[in-house]
Formats: structure tokens, sequence, C-alpha cells
């Protein structure tokens, strides 16, 4: 490349994978129907950066979360055609909830193989492109005020409900890194956390939400390969959650001139060396119920849906059917004739100078992603969730005492159980391992 050994390259690409119309959509169990229409078109896109004799590979894909095969494919065709260690493989979901299932959920249908095997092949054309393109790069960083979601998990005399808590904590910047590349093409990287279902569950339209139409603007407008980096959002919620298209596309829009805004005052920072580091963490369960427990359990109401949802007779035989077989599952590990599969939430840190990710599987709540901030050596630490394999919520061990949909309801729509409340502490202290061993070397 006739570049100096030292530098920093950079390369991006990106592909589209829009399903066709009458796709199935994954985030919702009251969401009757397949899709109907496109909002917006969803692409898979890729950031490889090399230095020296390290490169590290970051996909970001407008999709809910995949599931351990797609990441393991993914890596293990990176390994096999450029060299590349499956730690140096990084692969961000915007947790879309208006876009096709590739994960297993009760009550969602899943997309075609052919569909989730064509989501594998255009994201590795997009590294292999982002790889032969990679040019000397700089980066700039910056962090600017900025809110779009809220925390959701209110406080009620039933107990804690998907709701608003402007009190609880929720984000109030946005982090903003752009890869500078001249003579090449630029990416931008941008980080916030909140759950991207401002269109709903009513509407039946494929779309990235909100990251996508932010990703798009800022694509359209610069040529540069946009990225939505999703944070530790497994409890908050959109402000303008359930607004539909325009509401998803003025935020989408809100949030790229925030970037443009951003990017006119980043200052540049030292982005080598490269490093990656990884970790499996298991996560224990909580202790199986007994059969009188789970017959209790079967009665309980679902508090997966909004109220003017549980009048709907459709939605309400939707549930049931999806919670009776959870119940019959777990049915059957009571009765030890079947068991648990471990849980095993990726804790993977990308290192490049004085720029840090640390991405966590699952959803992890936003305090867990603020404490990993605080423990970090790395001057720009961003905290990702919804990372690598889909593994569930991750709530804080307060929130674990509050109960609530993501503690107390959500696993049931997996093929696991109730997780014990010292997982947050399993992941920290994880992180902060990782954090400390790579700021080390």
């Amino acid at each position: 490349m006739g570049t100096s050994h030292n530098q920093l390259l950079a390369g991006s690409a990106r592909r589209e994978i829009t399903p066709p119309v009458g796709s199935p959509l994954c985030g919702f169990i009251a969401r009757l129907g397949v899709s109907t229409d496109v909002a917006d078109q969803l692409f898979t896109r890729a950031l490889v950066l090399t230095h020296r004799y390290t490169t590290l590979v970051l996909l970001q894909m407008d999709l809910l979360g995949l599931a351990r095969w797609h990441v393991d494919e993914i890596r293990r065709a990176c390994w096999s055609l450029l060299g590349i260690p499956p730690e140096s493989v990084l692969i961000s979901t915007t947790h879309t909830h208006s876009g096709p299932g590739m994960l297993l959920l009760r009550g969602c249908l899943a997309a075609s193989l052919d569909y989730q095997w064509t989501v594998v092949r255009k994201s590795l054309q997009a590294v292999k492109q982002a790889y032969q393109e990679r040019k000397p790069a700089r980066a700039h960083c910056n962090r600017v005020p900025f809110r779009l979601g809220i925390n959701r998990r209110q406080a009620t005399q039933d107990g804690v409900v998907l709701g608003v808590d402007s009190r609880k904590p929720a984000p109030k910047f946005l982090d903003v890194a752009e890869i500078r590349v001249p003579g090449g093409k630029s990416c931008v990287l941008f980080s916030h956390a909140a759950h991207p279902y401002i269109l709903g569950g009513d509407l039946t339209f494929i779309s990235g939400d909100f990251p996508s139409f932010a990703c798009r603007s800022l694509e359209t407008s610069s040529g540069q390969t946009a990225m939505f980096l999703n944070g530790c959002a497994g409890d908050i919620a959109p402000l303008r959650a359930f607004e539909g298209v325009e509401a998803a596309r003025e935020e989408g829009n809100r949030i790229a001139e925030a970037v443009r805004d951003a990017m006119k005052h980043a200052h540049t920072i030292n982005f080598v060396p490269l490093q990656a580091i990884s970790e499996q963490v298991y996560l224990p369960y909580a202790k199986v119920p007994t059969l009188d427990d789970l017959g209790a359990m079967r009665l309980q109401q679902g508090r997966t849906v909004r109220s003017e949802e549980r009048n709907n007779p459709a939605v309400v035989a939707k549930i049931r059917a999806a919670l009776d077989d959870w119940a019959e599952s777990v049915k059957r590990i009571v009765e030890n004739t079947s068991a648990l599969e471990p849980v095993f939430c990726e804790v993977q840190v990308f290192h490049a100078g004085d720029f840090c990710l640390v991405a966590i599987s699952g959803e992890p709540f936003f305090e867990i992603g603020q404490r990993i901030c605080r423990v970090s050596p790395a001057q720009n630490t961003w905290p990702l969730g919804y990372c690598n394999t889909y593994t569930g919520y991750l709530p804080t061990k307060r929130a674990f005492q509050e109960g609530g949909y993501e503690v107390s309801d959500a696993f049931r729509y997996l093929d696991t159980w109730q997780l014990q409340s010292s997982c947050e502490r399993l992941v920290t202290k994880a992180a902060r391992k990782l954090l400390l061993k790579i700021h080390e070397r």
C-alpha cells in the first residue's frame, strides 16, 4: 500500500440487507401479520482498522440481534479468509424492532434461513471490501449533550411497569468518533443508548428505526460510512415511542445533525496501537421453580404488551400460546427430562489508543455501562449493548429486587430461566479485568 508501517489504516463499506416485503418482523409479540412495506432500507456496515500486525473488524447491522451461529460463521470466515482472530471481530446490532427476526423468540417468526445466510454473506462482502480499501487514516472524537430516551422502569402500586421515570438514570450525551481517510471513504461512529421502537408494533413496515434514518442522512450528505453503535439501553425507551415512521425519521435527522455539529469541533485523538480481548462470562440461573410455583406462574398476567393491546383477543391468544409453550419447556426441566442450556455473556474490548469500545452481549441496563466507564483507564470509553450473540436482558442488582418485565417476564420468550442478581457483578468485574489487562500491555 506504500504506507508507513506505523500508520493507522482504515477502510469501510456497506451492503444492503433489506428483506422482501412479506417477511416476518421481530420485536413485538403484539404485532400481527408480516411486513407490508419498506419504510427505509436495512444495511450491514463494516469498518476495518489495521496498525502494524493487528487488524480489527467492526460490523454494524440494522437488526434486532444475532444468534450464536451467525457470529461464529462470520468470525470463522474472517479468520480463514483474512487471518483475523475471533476476538478481533466485533458485531454490533442496532436492536431495531421493525426488522427481520434472526433469533428464535417465542411468539415471533424468524426470517428464512436463506435470508439469514444472505446477511452473513453480505456482511463478509462488506468486510472484504473494507479490508481491500484500507488507507492511511486519523481519528477525531467528541461528546455533545443529547437526549433521545428515558428510563422506562416506572414504579407503580402494582410494581414496576414499562412506562417512564425521569428520576432514574438515562443517557444525556452523544458520543462521536470520525475516522478520516484522506483520498478514501471516511467513517463516522456515533453512540447513544435507546431502544429503537419509535415506529412501534402497530406498524408492519420494515425499518431500522431512528438509527437507520440517522445513518442514511449522514451517508447521503457526506458520502461517509455512518455506523450507529447502541449503548447499554436495556431499560431505556425512546421518548417518542410508538409515534410512527415520521417521528423515527425526525429523531434520526436530529441525531444526524448532532453528529455533524460534534464533528465540527472534534479533537484529534491517538488511535493506536490496536488491541482486542474477549471473555465468555457464565451467567448463573436462579433456583428452578417447583411444579407448584410453575403452576402459579402460568396464571400470572404477562407485562409484555401495553394495556390497550391486552384487549385484543388475537394478541392475548398469541401471548398465551407463547407462555404455555415456555411453561411446558420448564416443566420438563423440573421433571429432569430436559436441561437448561447455560447462558454466556461475551464481554469484548476493542482498544485503539485513547479510544475504547466495551461490547456486551444482550441488553445491559444503562447503569451497568456507566459503571464500566468509571473503571476504564481509557480516555474515551463507549459501553455497548446488543453485541455479538443475543443473550437477553442483563438487569442491575437493584432491578432484580424491584422486578418488572426485564427481570420477571422477558426470559420466558427465550429458552432460559431467570438469572441470578449476581450477573451484573460478574459482567462488570470481567469488563474491568479486561480493560486493565489490555491497558497494561
